[in-house]
């Protein structure tokens, strides 16, 4: 399973790689640091298994626009941020909490976010 992971926080990532290398070691884990190099990626056909996207980078708030684009061609999807839940968009999920077991979040039926699919 290919997961692409758009994330400029380099300590981040390595916690994620981390904690799946334990809990999911079949998935190859490919950072893309920005959202323009993303969309540019989904728009050249180069799609990935899922997705998780920061909501905010250096610059610009555009992890939104990487999620709309992956959902609209059928890519599991979620959205991930340092603030709290309460104060994202819709369906996004605090940095922390999905840190704690990425792999359920990513295969949870009940977060709207991402489908199962990505766990089959």
């Amino acid at each position: 399973m290919r997961l692409w992971v758009v994330e400029d926080d380099d300590d981040f990532l390595r916690a994620l790689r981390w904690r799946l290398k334990r809990t999911a070691p079949h998935v190859e884990v490919i950072q893309i640091d920005s959202p323009d190099e993303a969309l540019r990626r989904m728009v050249a056909g180069d799609l990935p298994d899922a997705l998780i996207s920061d909501l905010m980078f250096r610059g610009c708030a555009s992890g939104e626009d990487v999620i709309l684009a992956a959902r609209r061609r059928d890519v599991p999807s979620l959205l991930c941020s340092d603030l709290m839940e309460a104060f994202g968009p819709a369906g996004v999920i605090r940095k922390v909490r999905f840190l704690e077991s990425p792999w359920r979040f990513m295969c949870d039926k009940s977060v709207p976010s991402l489908e199962a699919s990505a766990c089959a």
